[in-house]
């Protein structure tokens, strides 16, 4: 896989994303595997199209999208990433073929399972935020104890939350406060 991939990890799932190709960037939450809830207010679910949302933009380098919808707020990788990766998991294990019959299975597993945690999302209710707002460059995201959401997920060495355009921010926000009635 190229360096461009995100892996969205959950605790269980780390040691997978530890044996992704070097160069493969990791944000990983602490999800509790059973619950699926990574932090107080954050969950991984499934992911959401953006053609159903409220408003979804995407970062400018078009590797994540943020979505709102009538219930909650999630951060996903785009399409076209999820498309990328994938294909870049199937070209290296059609690469590697030639490895012996465990090496092949293992192979496949990582690939299975990564490819299905990188078909989520991560999301919050919106009855656990309080604010969006757009501060020195990036979109910041606040819950009512003080969190900041999606804060620590990184793209090419990008904060997501940094790679949204100012004008696209400031819609998101126009449109969370229309949501919210905030």
């Amino acid at each position: 896989m190229k360096s461009r991939t995100l892996l969205l990890a959950a605790s269980p799932l780390l040691a997978l994303a530890l044996l992704a190709p070097a160069g493969a960037l990791a944000a990983s939450y602490d999800c509790d595997p059973l619950s699926g809830h990574c932090t107080d207010h954050v969950r991984f679910a499934g992911r959401h199209d953006p053609a159903d949302a409220r408003i979804a933009i995407t970062t400018r380098s078009g590797r994540g999208v943020l979505v709102l919808t009538n219930r909650l707020v999630a951060v996903q990788l785009s399409d076209r990433t999820l498309h990328e990766a994938r294909r870049e998991m199937r070209e290296d294990a059609r690469r590697d073929e030639d490895d012996n019959v465990l090496a092949n299975v293992i192979r496949s597993t990582v690939v299975s399972v990564v490819s299905n945690v990188l078909d989520h999302s991560l999301e919050c209710n919106l009855r656990h935020v309080s604010d969006v707002e757009w501060s020195d460059g990036r979109l910041v995201l606040t819950t009512r104890d003080g969190e900041r959401l999606f804060d620590g997920i990184d793209m090419d060495d990008t904060n997501m939350m940094s790679d949204f355009s100012e004008r696209d921010a400031r819609a998101f926000i126009r449109e969370f406060h229309r949501a919210t009635g905030r």
